[in-house]
């Protein structure tokens, strides 16, 4: 009876001790240009296989991160990825737009989104109007 109650005592040690070194990981990603919400943004724990997409409030939250996770990588379509530090509380995360990684994109008739050089049928493109004007 002794054998038995010290190793199931000794069993749920090693389970609290395990669980301990894993760690909750929220935060929020936010648009640099008008501080809204980035719905869907791809949060990653780096070195892992660990993430989640942020909600509608531009929210996420990452169980089970083990303490030797640094650091956050977060990536949006036309916005810069970023590479963040994991710290206690919420992180706050602000992407700045890059509207050069929109520059080969096509939508299909279906809403699918394809590289150009991808789409087995024609296409119809746009030219590209510069705003800039030379004095």
């Amino acid at each position: 009876m002794k054998k038995l109650f010290f190793l199931l005592m000794t069993l749920l040690a090693l389970t609290l001790s395990a669980s301990a070194q894993n760690r909750t990981v929220k935060g929020i990603v936010i648009s640099g240009d008008d501080e809204e919400p980035v719905v869907g943004a791809s949060v990653t724990v780096v070195g892992t296989q660990l993430g989640a997409n942020t909600d509608l409030d531009g929210k996420f939250v990452i169980a089970n991160v083990p303490q030797s996770a640094k650091s956050l990588r977060v990536s949006y379509v036309g916005m810069t990825s970023q590479e963040v530090p994991i710290t206690n509380g919420e992180i706050r995360i602000v992407l700045g737009l890059n509207s050069e990684l929109l520059d080969e994109v096509v939508v299909t008739a279906l809403g699918i989104s394809r590289s150009e050089k991808s789409l087995g049928y024609s296409a119809t493109t746009q030219e590209k109007t510069s705003t800039s004007s030379h004095l």
